[in-house]
């Protein structure tokens, strides 16, 4: 294997070099089917910024690892609770997750969406951190922030 190819192997999806032993942030969390979902997210009491994508969406590609990024920033605050729509197309379908990549929270028992596509580094933090603000206040945070 070329040392090219070694060098991929080894990046995660924030973009930065890890071991292969390297462990996934606490904070992120993969789904891998409804009830699990069901479980790590209406059932938590804890904040949640879920991301619905594809692995071979490339705008997934792009917006995945940003939002992985600026939950990072957050460890304690919120989690970030990727989900690939493919392990759960029936949930998806009941849920109108039509669009991928796709930003949601839940208010009020209820999966709101937040952004669709792609969207700058800046615009993704703003969003976490008035989330973040927000519940820390006891507010509702619904507005649908559309850029």
């Amino acid at each position: 294997m070329s040392d090219a190819k070694v060098s991929e192997r080894k990046m995660s999806e924030s973009g930065r070099k890890m071991s292969e032993s390297e462990p996934v942030p606490e904070n992120i969390i993969t789904i891998i089917n409804e009830y699990e979902f069901v479980e790590r997210v209406f059932n938590s009491k804890e904040k949640n910024v879920i991301c619905f994508y594809v692995p071979t969406c490339e705008s997934c590609k792009v917006m995945v690892p940003r939002v992985q990024r600026v939950v990072e920033e957050n460890i304690g605050k919120v989690n970030l609770v990727k989900v690939d729509i493919d392990f759960i197309k029936i949930f998806a379908l009941k849920n109108n997750i039509k669009h991928v990549p796709m930003i949601a929270i839940v208010v009020n028992e209820l999966l709101e969406p937040k952004m669709v596509g792609i969207h700058e580094l800046d615009d993704i933090r703003t969003f976490v951190e008035d989330y973040i603000n927000d519940a820390m206040e006891g507010k509702c945070y619904d507005p649908i922030l559309k850029l």
